[in-house]
């Protein structure tokens, strides 16, 4: 008799399912988006989209065995982190399922044959809709975002006619950050009244921290109230990745907004 779920928690879904193999038989559950989605039991090639899901998946399962493809920089977080060093086949399993803004590369899934598809619930459907006419079983879910980069507020300094706003990143994930390039806006009152020439944050090792100084022409530095970090690119290894992906990974502390923006 299927097992129905009210919504797909990926380590729910996947743990249940190997602690209890007997719950496995056939499995029913309704994505985030709504649809029903049934398996004839655990998924044995699965593919994951949202960022996150691959290192939840093999932290849950404590095997990669299940992995066909995956996010390339899921990829790039499991290799260089502790799954890596305990799994190095991970480095060779296909990384080209997904492009700019998580939207599915459909030719690229069919060549791994995946029998389930794990993609984000929470973002536009259109990174859904490629996947329905090749047929793929596809779970949405809305997996919390991990934020890899912190941003603080260390002060802010006069020069000239420019406002200078300082503020430090650290990289709280497992591989070196290559560069994120970035301006500030300063708010006040939900109304931006500066905006500072490009910085760059450059090759972070994890754990470590950097500053940079953000100057703003004309800004008024006594009257900002909060300061939003707006990517203009990024690069987790040597190539550029999408913005929307870096800006993800960032969280800011008060007064930088929590959510770091794109232009």
């Amino acid at each position: 008799m299927p097992r129905r779920h009210s919504r797909l928690l990926l380590p729910f879904f996947l743990g249940l399912a190997t602690a209890w193999p007997a719950l496995a038989d056939e499995i029913t559950f309704t994505g985030q988006l709504g649809h029903d989605v049934s398996l004839p039991g655990l998924s044995e090639r699965l593919a994951t989209i949202p960022i996150s899901a691959a290192s939840m998946a093999v932290a849950v399962t404590g095997t990669p065995e299940p992995m066909v493809s995956m996010h390339r920089l899921s990829q790039t977080a499991i290799v260089e982190g502790i799954h890596g060093e305990r799994f190095p086949g991970l480095r060779d399993i296909p990384s080209d399922i997904v492009g700019e803004g998580f939207m599915p590369n459909a030719e690229a899934l069919l060549t791994v044959d995946p029998d389930l598809v794990l993609q984000w619930g929470t973002r536009e459907p259109d990174i859904v809709q490629p996947l329905d006419a090749p047929g793929f079983t596809v779970a949405t879910d809305a997996i919390p975002p991990q934020p890899s980069y912190r941003l603080e507020f260390e002060g802010t300094s006069f020069r000239e006619y420019y406002c200078g706003v300082t503020l430090r990143m650290t990289n709280e994930s497992d591989e070196t950050l290559t560069e994120i390039n970035g301006f500030v806006a300063s708010m006040k009152d939900g109304e931006q009244v500066g905006r500072s020439r490009g910085m760059s944050f450059l090759n972070l090792a994890p754990r470590e921290s950097g500053s940079a100084l953000f100057e703003a022409p004309h800004a008024p530095c006594d009257e900002a109230t909060e300061y939003v970090f707006i990517v203009g690119a990024c690069r987790f290894g040597p190539g550029f990745s999408p913005q929307d992906e870096c800006a993800a990974r960032i969280v800011g502390v008060a007064p930088v907004a929590e959510t770091a923006g794109t232009p």
